[in-house]
């Protein structure tokens, strides 16, 4: 199996990319930093998507 990093994993294009990643069959290695909330505030923080790609991407 191959594995891919994705950084920004729990934001807008990272996300997107661990789900086609996934569905391709391909192993991941995720990261995110949650930058997101400190350029935009707490409505913007990406913990709550970050916990809808674990519970949605079935672990091998």
């Amino acid at each position: 199996m191959n594995t891919v990093i994705i950084t920004g994993a729990a934001g807008l294009i990272g996300s997107e990319s661990v789900k086609r990643f996934a569905q391709e069959g391909f192993g991941m290695v995720g990261i995110d930093n949650d930058l997101r909330r400190w350029f935009f505030g707490d409505g913007a923080s990406t913990p709550a998507n970050r916990w809808k790609l674990i519970e949605s991407i079935p672990l091998e």
